[in-house]
């Protein structure tokens, strides 16, 4: 049987050692095969992240004005039933139950609904987040109730201050021009227009 020598062992190991290092005539080495790939492995994913998070943003910022455009019609598709308003200092404070104060957001720009006790009428404009409403005019009704009529009157105050809309599907809420929220609704079925109030643009 052929006796392996520590030369045959050496020789090999010297011949196992080129799988993970060369060297060149000047005896510098070289990194392995498998090394090289991992590294270009490691480039291409963080290439494709980099691309992925990219194609995203694209995405995110060409569909924004289409956003935009859909939350002045998002407002006129459902009826809105006032949840809570802001009083004279700001602070947000809930309606009286069973209020019934309401707003139709119509597609002719213009918002009609009830105060509570009187029905008004207003005109809106929508420019992709923004929006304006004119000072309501009312009916002259005098209604009984504990806060009924004060509530009614901050309500109808709060619609002019509005300056900017937030929409979700069954949320809306109005900002001021300091964006602090004015007026907050919820979305019901819808709100029976208010057809007596005289008018006046």
């Amino acid at each position: 049987m052929p006796q392996i020598t520590q030369g045959d062992m050496a020789e090999a190991d010297g011949q196992n050692s080129t799988i993970t290092d060369e060297e060149d005539e000047t005896g510098r080495e070289f990194p392995a095969v498998g090394t090289e790939i991992a590294t270009r492995k490691g480039i291409a994913f963080y290439a494709l992240l980099v691309l992925m998070a990219v194609l995203i943003l694209l995405v995110i910022f060409v569909n924004v004005p289409g956003i935009r455009a859909a939350a002045g019609t998002e407002m006129t598709r459902t009826g809105w039933a006032l949840t809570s308003y802001a009083d004279p200092g700001g602070i947000l404070l809930p309606v009286i139950p069973d209020a019934g104060i309401t707003a139709g957001f119509g597609t002719d720009g213009q918002v009609r609904g009830s105060s509570g006790c009187n029905g008004y009428i207003a005109n809106y404009t929508v420019t992709g987040y923004a929006i304006r409403i004119s000072d309501p005019v009312r009916t002259e009704m005098n209604c009984n109730g504990i806060g009924v009529m004060e509530q009614e009157q901050e309500f109808l105050s709060d619609l002019p201050k509005v300056s900017f809309l937030r929409i979700g599907p069954d949320a809306l809420t109005l900002f001021d021009s300091s964006g602090k929220p004015v007026l907050e609704f919820r979305a019901v079925e819808n709100v029976i227009p208010v057809q007596r109030v005289p008018y006046r643009s």
